[in-house]
């Protein structure tokens, strides 16, 4: 259709040249698909009804691939440019509802379509000039970032029709049927009230048909990304952020297809998007608001891992401890994360470093008195939250027995003849008929905990029972006996003093311990004796080095309490134990059980 202006050329021109030299200033962003699996952007308006026989469809696709519509039975296509631009008129069937489809084809690959639907309605010519024109309302926009927009409608034969409200008044001249096309330049970045009405050459006006459109240059904000994991093994994340209330976010995703959704009224928006498998995934996330402008892009990069670790390898760690954490060294795979489970409670440790090594401390649970085994596991897990197999090690946790005990015992004592003991031979008695009680307090310190060295000392006494000895000067009966019952017998006692070292192994719910016992022993032999008055039964001390070897089998009760036995066998030679000179070994067999209290 001819169009006429009223306003000067020259003011046209210069406001075409502003919105050019504006549109290349302005940093564009182009939607361009690299596969065909999604189907064409779509940039244009697309009206839900009109009166136009062709609309114009916008949009992008892959770059120099086929772009079909599909109109109920018709097709129209277009080849799209290299940054995959493309614009096609589409024909529509008048007078009913259209159903199009829109996709694109590429090397025998045809995309995803969209679809719309187009109603096609008539538009009735005026009878008069008291009637206002018919306008194509439907193909309005009601937003547009276009300098100016093309109003269609329908008036009386060979009239002219005049806009206002836009930048500046705008005419145009109806065909032989009443149809026109009118440009309208519109007022940058705020609402533009449009009237469209008939002017006879008298000059008498027709009622005006009014409507609104907001023109909008000013792309909108960039959208802000909530917190998101830099590392995930998902194959779909969700993405949350925020933007304008009420405008459309698009994400392009790394394989260039494109998602969309609409913020709500606070502005809050939501996408969930499918992840490239083990590689890093870049994704664009734009605001576009009504008008069709688009903001500039916010980036983010999820590195998408699905591949799990490598188990960490342990070089050290101790199998038997007191403490309540242990030191364990390994290698693992580099800044990894750490993982122990115990039974099933799972703790985190630390991180590998750079170099694959690691230190870390891994608690073990104990029991109060007897020893606790714990089977950990160790994990490495990394940033993407994968899992490596588990490495099983095994430490036993031992009880914390007190290391400082005073231990009582009662048990009894014997001679013996396993080193040389003339004395007994002389009287022709078995040193093992001088058994008795025995009694000892040892003193204990145990110089580490579990396995190792103990020091302490030990105090005891031993007495011997009383055996029928009768020398050959009391069977002489010439010699004075008081009491012969009482002066004819032998009777030992010793009392020693010993420093007590010992290696005790295990040392948990129950120990064995082996040493020496060294120290002076001191021998009572009361035996009868011939004296001035006659026979009497003598005292007589004697003094020696008891060398003693001593084991101690123990069990805690608690860790402060525990019950032994402790066998020994001592060597203790004392000479001249009477008149004929010969020597007695006051060692023997010591065999006590005790009773141990911790301090």
């Amino acid at each position: 259709m001819k169009v006429i202006f009223k306003n000067k050329f020259v003011e046209i021109l210069l406001i075409n040249a502003f919105l050019i030299f504006l549109f290349l200033c302005v940093k564009s962003y182009s939607f361009a698909q690299t596969e065909t699996s999604e189907p064409p952007t779509i940039i244009s308006f697309i009206p839900k009804e009109t009166s136009r026989e062709t609309i114009e469809i916008k949009g992008v696709s892959c770059p120099r691939c086929e772009v079909i519509v599909e109109v109920n039975e018709n097709k129209f296509s277009t080849k799209s440019d290299e940054k995959g631009n493309f614009s096609i008129k589409a024909k529509l069937e008048k007078g009913k509802e259209n159903i199009l489809r829109i996709y694109s084809v590429s090397k025998n690959k045809t995309s995803k379509f969209s679809e719309y639907r187009i109603v096609h309605k008539e538009l009735l010519a005026p009878k008069s000039i008291k009637e206002p024109p018919s306008v194509d309302l439907g193909s309005i926009p009601p937003f547009t970032r276009e300098p100016g927009i093309t109003v269609f409608g329908r008036a009386l034969p060979k009239i002219k029709v005049v806009a206002k409200g836009g930048s500046s008044p705008a005419q145009a001249f109806s065909d032989e049927n009443g149809y026109f096309e009118i440009l309208v330049f519109l007022k940058f970045d705020q609402m533009n009230q449009i009237e469209i009405f008939m002017e006879e050459e008298g000059g008498f006006l027709s009622p005006a048909v009014k409507f609104n459109i907001y023109q909008i240059t000013k792309a909108p904000p960039a959208p802000k990304i909530d917190t998101f994991p830099e590392y995930t093994n998902k194959s779909k994340i969700k993405i949350k952020g925020e933007t304008i209330p009420g405008i459309k976010v698009v994400a392009e995703l790394p394989t260039g297809a494109k998602i969309e959704t609409v913020a709500n009224k606070e502005g809050i928006f939501d996408l969930e998007t499918s992840l490239t498998p083990n590689s890093e995934n870049q994704l664009s996330f734009f605001s576009v608001d009504p008008a069709g402008n688009i903001s500039a892009p916010t980036r983010i990069k999820i590195f998408q891992d699905s591949i799990p670790p490598d188990p960490p390898k342990i070089e050290f760690f101790p199998s038997r401890v007191f403490q309540e954490k242990i030191t364990v060294i390994g290698k693992g795979e580099p800044e990894t994360k750490l993982i122990a489970k115990i039974l099933d409670k799972e703790i985190e440790l630390g991180e590998v470093g750079k170099v694959g090594d690691f230190v870390v401390q891994v608690p073990v649970m104990k029991y109060q008195r007897q020893v606790r085994r714990n089977y950990i596991q160790i994990f490495s897990e990394d940033r993407a939250g994968n899992r490596s197999k588990p490495t099983m090690i095994i430490v036993d946790a031992l009880p914390e027995i007190k290391r400082l005990s005073v231990e009582p015992t009662i048990g009894f004592h014997t001679f013996t003849g396993i080193f040389e003991n003339s004395f007994f031979a002389r009287i022709e008695n078995s040193p093992y008929k001088f058994f008795g009680p025995s009694f000892e307090i040892q003193l204990l310190y145990i110089m580490q905990p579990g396995s190792g060295l103990s020091v302490g000392g030990t105090f005891g006494s031993s007495f011997s029972r009383s055996i029928r000895f009768e020398p050959p000067f009391l069977q002489d009966p010439n010699v004075k006996v008081s009491n012969p019952e009482e002066v004819s017998k032998l009777s030992f006692a010793t009392t020693f003093i010993l420093f007590s070292p010992k290696f005790i192994f295990l040392a948990e719910s129950f120990d064995i311990s082996f040493g020496i016992d060294i120290g002076p022993i001191f021998l009572v032999k009361s035996a009868p004796e011939e004296t001035e008055q006659g026979v009497e039964r003598i005292n007589r001390l004697f003094n020696g080095i008891l060398l003693r070897l001593s084991s101690k089998i123990r069990y805690f009760l608690t860790p402060a309490i525990s019950v032994f036995v402790n066998p020994a066998l001592g060597y203790a030679p004392i000479q001249k134990i009477n008149r004929e000179g010969d020597k007695i070994d006051a060692g023997g067999v010591y065999i006590n059980l005790g009773i141990s209290f911790g301090l």
